[in-house]
């Protein structure tokens, strides 16, 4: 079971993640509800413009030894007086207020679980920490391969994690080795947050952060600075366009992982499933975008489409056939065809 405090911070603080977490089997649910909690409290640290960088950076670290084990007596002090009596968002608020209640939850973690969620947060608080320092001034990503390196940091290492969670605790919970479906399950993070980032873009630019590659924008007869001059856009939408699809074909990594949960653990398949089916329905939108850098527009999956996607996987995911049905239907819903012609691969097939 969630301990009720932290249910309600999750519940206030990210609905989509909720969602999921409803669903999760209850032998994980605790592992990785934590988990995320503890990395949503440092994303809104790294975030926040109420102190400077150097700060913020401050409060991460106190956060990091926190989580190996010091107490969290020193962060709480600092995070009261600087962040959470000013935070605007009365979620965001409430989080950073709980943050060494939640801390205590993670020492009473089993042993197991509780190596795995430091794990994952070094990680993860380590990647906001290299975005605080990189961005301290506007600048840009210099290539794909640093573009990559950003998404495992902050998105990609879940994907291990929640395939050492449920391994951890669910019996045969895939048909394929851990290794090949943490290879998976890292392709099915990092398409999540691509599509994060082609999604904010205008949003990043405008507070002078670039996560589309120096050396990509080059081939396009582009530099950062002139993504902020008018007419940008239409001259961005190739590359764009050749972003969305390396999402594209990371979801496609992310399919496979999915249909490679055994139909036993039905639960953990809905959990996969559902993201994958609005990554997808996202990524469908952005393509129909003519000015990539528009920030008038705001590309968002509405609450009744969201519902209508839980009810498609809900009905299809007992079945492998069903299942693949609907991830087809819908990558050809969204305008990728050629993608939903081609076969999934296998996981772990890269590495090999």
């Amino acid at each position: 079971m969630i301990e009720p405090t932290l249910r309600e911070d999750l519940r206030a603080t990210s609905r989509a993640f909720y969602l999921s977490l409803v669903f999760l089997p209850r032998a994980v649910r605790p592992a990785i509800a934590l988990a995320y909690a503890l990395a949503r409290a440092a994303d809104t640290i790294a975030d926040t413009t109420i102190v400077p960088p150097e700060r913020r950076l401050d409060h991460l670290d106190r956060l990091l030894a926190a989580v190996g084990g010091d107490s969290p007596a020193a962060l709480e002090a600092s995070v009261t007086v600087d962040l959470a009596g000013a935070q605007g968002d009365p979620g965001e608020r409430r989080l950073l207020g709980n943050l060494a209640r939640h801390l205590g939850l993670l020492a009473a973690l089993d042993p197991t679980d509780r190596g795995l969620v430091e794990e994952v947060l070094r990680v993860l608080v380590g990647g906001m920490k290299l975005d605080l320092c990189r961005f301290e001034r506007p600048a840009a990503l210099d290539d794909r391969a640093e573009l990559r390196d950003y998404c495992f940091r902050v998105a990609g290492v879940v994907g291990e994690f929640w395939t050492a969670v449920h391994a951890a605790h669910l019996t045969d919970y895939a048909r394929y080795p851990a290794a090949a479906m943490k290879a998976s399950g890292v392709r099915f993070g990092n398409g999540l947050q691509l599509t994060n980032i082609l999604r904010d873009l205008p949003r990043d630019l405008a507070i002078g952060r670039c996560y589309l590659p120096r050396e990509d924008l080059a081939r396009h007869g582009l530099a950062p600075a002139e993504l902020a001059l008018p007419g940008s856009g239409g001259r961005l939408r190739p590359l764009f366009l050749e972003l969305i699809g390396m999402a594209v074909e990371d979801y496609s990594h992310g399919f496979a992982y999915t249909l490679s949960v055994r139909r036993r653990h039905l639960r953990s398949r809905l959990c996969c499933a559902l993201p994958l089916l609005i990554g997808i329905e996202t990524l469908g939108l952005l393509a129909l975008r003519t000015d990539p850098l528009d920030p008038t527009v705001t590309i968002k999956i509405g609450r009744g489409r969201v519902r209508r996607l839980l009810g498609r996987a809900l009905l299809a995911v007992g079945s492998d056939r069903a299942l693949e049905t609907a991830f087809r239907r819908t990558l050809r819903s969204a305008g990728f065809e050629a993608a939903a012609e081609s076969p999934f691969p296998t996981p772990g097939e890269e590495a090999r």
